[in-house]
């Protein structure tokens, strides 16, 4: 969709590139296909689905030197993406959905999935087929609720009985799905208990940035607060200097200074950039829902490079983008905020 060398974005590419080198025997033909990914993504986070959760951090020379970590290694060693994602310093694990939170669109229940069979005990149920074409462990047990944006791969979905037996850490050796066995020796079972220990301290620092997100606005029909008037200074700069929403928003926001000419024609237009000092604004649930799917993810990592700031807070600017691009107040659901951003995001390329 768009080029960059974010170091986020290089390690991204890496992954989904060893994902395709290891699996690429998969019977499944789609299972990385592009097309296919992209439009799984569009259809969003669904009960059933498989994902490849990771947490890009914003060190960019740790996020390079980990997508070299992953491309250099060999597909064929028995590892996987995930494996070596968190070699490099990079949180990534794989992930059953159980369902989204219905009172947080923003988060998502999961379990915990780690695509090494050999890594097993009691307590967890073996996946003899999944879409990736190799059997899958998971950890029913270990349910936990982390931020929706931390889905990262869209990998396909297991049959919905299936995800429910799971969910519900229930066997079915008929459907391909048993019980763990305990390792066989002392060496094993270290092995197998710093897996899961690993994995355990990742989806813990995922639940507990739950409490990060930005509160949602759900009061009366609308619950927000909104100035107009801030998104049609927004279009007046926009439209007075010829530039996209996102330089016209740095030049309201101060973060970039008008040249001469610039500040000649805003006055010969009548804009005045000094008007939208003070101004509050409050962004709309249904945005805020919208801009952590997954599917904005590459986008943000972009809006990060481009304007040399981490990616949390490129987040909620590309939310505010949207906002103030926004026509109306009122009438806005999910999926007009999802052409507002789209639009924010034609604008960066």
């Amino acid at each position: 969709m768009m080029e960059g060398n974010n170091g986020a974005m290089n390690l991204q590419m890496a992954i989904q590139e060893y994902i395709a080198r290891r699996y690429r025997h998969s019977a499944d033909p789609d299972l990385l296909e592009p097309n296919a990914i992209a439009k799984r993504l569009s259809q969003g986070v669904r009960p059933a689905q498989i994902w490849l959760a990771s947490d890009p951090a914003d060190d960019e020379d740790a996020l390079d030197g980990a997508a070299d970590f992953i491309v250099d290694m060999d597909s064929d060693d028995g590892a996987d993406a995930a494996e070596f994602a968190a070699a490099a310093g990079l949180k990534a694990e794989y992930v059953l959905v159980d369902r989204v939170d219905e009172e947080d669109p923003r988060l998502v229940w999961v379990i915990p999935l780690i695509n090494n069979e050999c890594i097993q005990d009691r307590t967890a149920l073996v996946i003899d087929q999944t879409p990736l074409g190799v059997a899958m462990a998971a950890w029913p047990h270990f349910r936990i609720r982390i931020p929706v944006h931390v889905l990262d791969v869209p990998l396909k979905s297991l049959p919905i009985s299936m995800s429910q037996m799971i969910i519900a850490n229930r066997e079915n050796p008929d459907m391909g799905v048993v019980r763990g066995q305990d390792p066989q020796d002392a060496r094993n079972k270290r092995i197998v208990d710093r897996h899961v220990r690993d994995m355990l301290e990742t989806f813990l620092v995922w639940s507990l940035a739950c409490r990060q997100l930005p509160p949602l606005h759900v009061a009366g029909s609308s619950g927000l607060k909104r100035t107009p008037s801030r998104g049609e200074l927004l279009r007046q700069v926009a439209q007075a200097l010829g530039v996209n929403p996102v330089e016209a928003g740095q030049l309201i926001e101060g973060t970039a200074k008008p040249t001469e000419a610039q500040r000649a024609a805003l006055q010969a237009a009548g804009v005045s950039l000094e008007s939208a000092a003070g101004r509050e604004l409050t962004l709309p649930a249904d945005l805020l829902v919208e801009v952590e799917q997954p599917a904005w993810r590459q986008a943000i990592l972009y809006y990060a490079e481009t304007h040399g700031i981490q990616i949390l807070p490129a987040r909620m600017a590309l939310a505010q983008d949207a906002f103030e691009l926004a026509a109306r107040p009122s009438g806005h659901g999910r999926e007009a905020w999802r052409g507002a951003l789209a639009q924010v995001v034609a604008g960066l390329e």
